[in-house]
């Protein structure tokens, strides 16, 4: 008995030192607290961008992982802004591709928008249709898996660059051209969604675009349907807006397997 009154009374001088001196408790959160603020002080900006999380509000949008990046001025923020791809888990398509603009040192990230692109990996006929490869005063190539699936420059003259982007999905090759409008990356160009739309001609001078853009039809008179549309910047309206069309139809002629022009 005398044994069981000692060990209570131990037990209790043990809370009550306990209750009187909870900085053993306080420690252990000071401690863990200043870690995780080290490593993410340590983390580089590159190490950031490789390791990005998509943000909840992009639900519909799987979380990819980094592909490559290119540097430029988009936005106009005069700091140094880099807008990197992201692809899915298991294979090469793009998925997504964000623009982070860093803190006037270099050091930090500042803001990040979200490009809404994504595409499948391009073979050398997907690239062909694009027209890119021949648009060199386009600007700077956007090159991803050895393939041109884009091109960046300040075409338009207005102090930012643009993002000139094609996307295979389906049959389908079209034309994804965004700037920065102050707010969010918007696409510059309405197209509808044809089969195909190459860039066939450029005037850097008269900043006007001319795409061939192209509806295939199977078992019909007509079996392409080409429209030559040439665009023009419209800076108040921040879109290229069309300047002139012409359309032509086309049947295939299976002996010598080519789209002759009807006329």
């Amino acid at each position: 008995m005398k044994q069981f009154f000692t060990f209570l009374l131990i037990v209790l001088i043990c809370i009550s030192c306990k209750k009187n001196n909870p900085s053993s408790e306080i420690i252990i959160e000071s401690q863990d607290n200043p870690v995780r603020a080290v490593e993410d002080e340590s983390e580089t900006i590159q190490e950031t961008i490789e390791n990005y999380t998509f943000p909840y509000t992009l639900q519909s949008v799987d979380q990819g992982f980094f592909a490559f990046q290119i540097e430029g001025n988009f936005t106009g923020s005069g700091k140094r802004e880099i807008i990197a791809f992201y692809k899915y888990k298991n294979r090469d398509s793009i998925n997504a591709a964000f623009c982070f603009v860093c803190d006037s040192d270099g050091k930090n990230i500042e803001n990040v928008y979200y490009i809404k692109y994504g595409t499948i990996e391009f073979d050398e006929k997907d690239e062909a249709d694009t027209g890119l490869v021949e648009s060199s005063n386009l600007g700077i190539a956007i090159t991803y898996k050895d393939r041109i699936i884009g091109r960046v420059s300040d075409f338009n003259g207005n102090g930012v660059e643009e993002l000139f982007l094609y996307a295979v999905s389906g049959r389908n090759i079209e034309p994804y051209f965004f700037e920065f409008n102050g707010i969010e990356f918007e696409g510059i160009i309405k197209l509808g969604s044809p089969d195909r739309a190459p860039i066939i001609s450029i005037d850097p001078k008269e900043k006007v675009l001319t795409l061939s853009i192209r509806d295939y039809f199977d078992g019909q008179d007509i079996n392409l349907i080409e429209r030559i549309n040439a665009y023009i910047w419209n800076n108040t309206v921040h879109q290229y807006e069309l300047l002139t069309s012409e359309t032509r139809n086309y049947q295939w002629n299976r002996n010598t397997k080519a789209y002759e022009e009807i006329r």
